[in-house]
This record gives structure tokens, sequence and C-alpha cells, in this order.
């Protein structure tokens, strides 16, 4: 086999030679050999088909694997086309979602605006004739409240406590205009600063009714300091009205921690209490619980708060208080509106 010689040449080569050979065990010796050689061949054969069959199968194994992957690849590139073309029309959608979402915020702040301008156009015009009537009344009873009859003179004391309230509500509307409208102007605001002042400006209120008032350490926030000023005006100034008659108020002000962000300032008193199902109610505009005889005022405050809050955006909400009392909780993002980086 390494020298090249087939099988029927080997066959001829053992013919001649057994030929020549006369002796019988040499002749079978010859015949003993032959067999070997071809068994040699056989072996050599069956491995060789063995082998063709087993390339065979390689090659078709290889076959059907690239099969596979052609199939494969055009399914996946139909997956990328479907994708693209889905992930194009989703993107479209967020597009127009977003131009809808511009187009509402801008008609928001349009009517925003007209709103805050109508309002205080009213106001501005309601003021001057409601305090010609305050100046009248005070005239008449200047001049002739000695000569009216009692019944009169209480008309004319009821239609003056009208008038101020009016006047109040005015105030109050205009309040509300300037805040809806005023642009803010933000910096640093130190809380600690901002309600001391605030507890000075109200310190005839607060003498006035006993009250007390406890301010516990403050973060430092960014926003308008003007407009954080109004909300915890307005937030002490009601804890003073709304307290309970016959318990002394003592009104706390706080912020558990105060390198928090966004910061949590926590408004508590010890006053009449807000009933849990008007806790949402009492942010509405013109939103009363009481009477004007029992607590004066034109439910605007809150109002004023919560859009004060909104606009930095934060948030303010009731919260149940431990026993008796309110809890007001002014959440408030430390860096706030429009902060530097």
């Amino acid at each position: 086999m390494a020298l090249g010689v087939s099988l029927s040449e080997l066959c001829e080569i053992h013919q001649a030679a057994a030929s020549g050979l006369a002796a019988p065990p040499a002749r079978a010796r010859a015949e003993e050999f032959l067999l070997e050689a071809l068994t040699v061949y056989d072996m050599a054969l069956r491995g060789h088909l063995d082998t063709i069959r087993q390339l065979r199968q390689e090659v078709e194994e290889r076959q059907r694997i690239e099969e596979d992957l052609r199939l494969a690849t055009f399914a996946l590139s139909r997956q990328r086309d479907t994708l693209e073309t889905e992930v194009q029309k989703r993107t479209q959608q967020v597009v127009d979602m977003l131009d809808d979402l511009r187009r509402s915020n801008t008609e928001l702040l349009q009517n925003n605006q007209e709103q805050a301008e109508f309002t205080y156009a009213i106001s501005h015009d309601l003021k001057s004739p409601t305090n010609t009537i305050r100046m009248l009344t005070s005239a008449l009873v200047e001049d002739f409240g000695s000569a009216m009859p009692e019944g009169a003179r209480e008309l004319i004391a009821m239609q003056s406590a009208t008038v101020e309230r009016m006047l109040r509500l005015i105030d109050d509307l205009l309040s509300y205009s300037q805040t809806v409208e005023a642009e803010l102007e933000p910096g640093p605001v130190p809380l600690d600063r901002l309600l001391a002042s605030v507890v000075a400006d109200l310190l005839a209120e607060i003498e006035e009714s006993g009250s007390e008032i406890v301010i516990a350490p403050l973060p430092q926030l960014h926003g308008d300091e003007t407009q954080l000023r109004i909300l915890f005006q307005n937030l002490i100034a009601n804890a003073i009205k709304f307290r309970a008659p016959g318990r002394p108020q003592k009104i706390e002000i706080s912020c558990a921690d105060p390198g928090a962000d966004p910061a949590v300032i926590r408004v508590r008193d010890r006053g009449i209490g807000i009933p849990p199902g008007q806790r949402e109610r009492i942010f509405g505009l013109f939103q009363r619980l009481h009477a004007h005889d029992d607590y004066p005022g034109s439910g605007l405050g809150l109002a004023i708060c919560k859009r004060i809050a909104t606009r930095h955006d934060g948030t303010i909400e009731v919260v149940p208080a431990d026993g008796d009392g309110t809890e007001f909780r002014v959440t408030l993002p430390r860096r706030g509106p429009e902060a530097p980086p």
C-alpha cells in the first residue's frame, strides 16, 4: 500500500509467484500471505468508506447550520426592520404628545395670565367704590349718628362690617393675582432668618392672642423670598387666628432633617384643628369652614400658600396631628426653581 500497489496487481504478483512453488507448504504459506494482504486492503477500504461517510455527514451538518444561520439572519433582518418602524412610530407619537403638552402648557399659562389680569382688574376696580362706601358710611355716622334711631345705627354697623369684609376679600384677591402673575426671583433663602422676620411682623397679633412661637433650626432654600415669606406668614397668622378658646396657642415650626432634599417644614399648632374630610378642600379658592363672625377671612390664604408651594416645585398638605390642633407640612426642594448649577 505504501508503494502504491493496487489489489489487482497484488493478485497478479501472487499468481506468478505461486505458480513457481512446487512444495505444498510453500504454496499454503503464499495463500496465507495473500489473505493477510487482502485483509489489510479490506480494513483500509472500510476505513476510507467510513471517513467518506463521516465527511459527508459533516458537510450535510455544516450545510444545515449555514441554512439555519441564513434563515435566522433573514428573520433578524425582518425583526430589525419591524423594530425600526415601531421605534419611528413610537418616537413620532412621543413627539406629538410633547407638542400637545407644550400647547396645553402654553394655553394654561395664557389662561392663568388672563385670569390673574382679570382678577387684578376686577379687584382694583372694586376697591375704589368700596372705599367710597366706607368713607360715606363713616361720614354718615359722624354727621347723623346721634340723631339716628338704634335700629339704623345697627344697620350702619352691619354695613360697615360688610364693607370691611369686602375690602379684605379684595386685598386677598389682589394678593392671589399677584402671586399667580409675578415672575419668581429665586435666590438663597435662610428660613431661620425669614421666620424670625415673619414673627417680628406678627408680634402684635402674637402678644394679643397670647400665642407662643417655637422655631427649631431650619435649612436654607433656594427660592423667591417674598413669596415664601407670604406662605409662612399666612400659615402662622392662620394658626394665631384659629386658636382654641380657653387653651394657650403654641405654634412650632421645625424641620426633622435640615440637610434633607427636599426639605419638609412642619408648622404645628394646638388650635381648633381641621376635620379629616376638609383637609383637601381648604386649599381651594374661597373655601371657609367657619362663619365670618367667628373667624373673619376670605378663604384665600391657603389657596395662596398652595400656589406658592406649587410654583416652587413643592407641595403643602395637612396631616393628622398628635393630639389636638393642626399640622401643615410644606415640602420644598433645597435647590428650588431655576437654581444655578
